[in-house]
């Protein structure tokens, strides 16, 4: 592949829960090894069994987490809260979410402040979020490798990578205006793409086959979607192309189109279809 920056440098997916977005994205690594590389994310949660550092996350904890953002290490970050078993406190954590997607980026003081003050700070025996994000530094050496890096983020982070490639997103500082790894990054081309299920109530489907959800949880995790659709659609100029994930094949034959062949790399965003898709959901 040529050492210059092509179409398709960095694919950046985002989808509900449900969508199939994860299952996609390995698909396209096993279909395409040599084209495509996956930037691993930096988390606070601890490993899971079979889990190595550096291979499906980079783990730290999370002081060492905050001080990377606040050294403006990150090139996108957020914070997740737990999810409750009951619905009363379900619908504490969908208003927490909605907050941590209108907290600006480089104020992590904001994002802890609101945690400790819906959740307690782990010093009162409260609870605590887990932070995920990928930093500069590890989006930068995937890039250099000359390879399209697959990047699995959630909206406040393609909300930040948006912002980092285009412009679109949050307005620069300045001193993202002097971080040399920003201004190497946006030499390369990034596409944002929305993988969505045809309806919420395929999502709802899926979820009662797997045959894994209590009716309390189905309902918990159907809530969270329906806050995720809506910002969605607020933030829908971000997004390069919305894919609707029907059928699996079909799905991956539309993304190979779009990333592999040089007729999806000079396709423009077709902005008509992509709000007719999010106006269904």
């Amino acid at each position: 592949m040529s050492s210059t920056p092509h179409a398709r440098d960095v694919v950046v997916f985002i989808g509900p829960s449900g969508s199939g977005k994860t299952t996609v994205i390995q698909e396209l690594q096993r279909r395409h090894p040599h084209f495509f590389s996956f930037c691993v994310s930096h988390t606070t949660r601890p490993p899971r069994t079979g889990e190595e550092n550096g291979k499906q996350y980079y783990f730290v904890n999370r002081p060492q987490f905050v001080e990377l953002v606040k050294q403006k290490k990150m090139a996108e970050y957020t914070l997740l809260f737990p999810r409750e078993n009951s619905v009363q406190n379900s619908q504490r954590n969908v208003q927490l979410m909605e907050k941590v997607l209108e907290t600006d980026f480089c104020h992590i003081e904001s994002l802890l402040e609101l945690e400790k003050s819906v959740l307690g700070g782990a010093s009162e025996g409260g609870t605590q979020g887990t932070f995920y994000g990928t930093s500069k530094q590890a989006l930068m050496e995937q890039v250099e490798q000359h390879k399209t890096v697959l990047m699995d983020t959630d909206l406040k982070g393609a909300i930040s990578l948006d912002g980092i490639f285009h412009k679109k997103g949050r307005e620069e500082n300045d001193n993202e205006e002097k971080d040399a790894t920003v201004q190497k990054l946006k030499q390369y081309a990034c596409c944002i793409v929305l993988i969505l299920p045809p309806s919420l109530e395929t999502v709802r489907a899926r979820l009662e086959k797997r045959h894994s959800e209590t009716p309390e949880t189905l309902a918990i995790r159907m809530a969270y979607n329906a806050v995720w659709m809506r910002y969605y659609k607020k933030y829908s100029d971000i997004f390069d192309y919305v894919v609707v994930n029907d059928d699996l094949e079909t799905c991956v034959r539309q993304l190979e189109e779009l990333i592999l062949t040089p007729e999806g790399s000079r396709r423009e965003s077709r902005r008509s279809g992509k709000r007719a898709r999010m106006a269904s959901l």
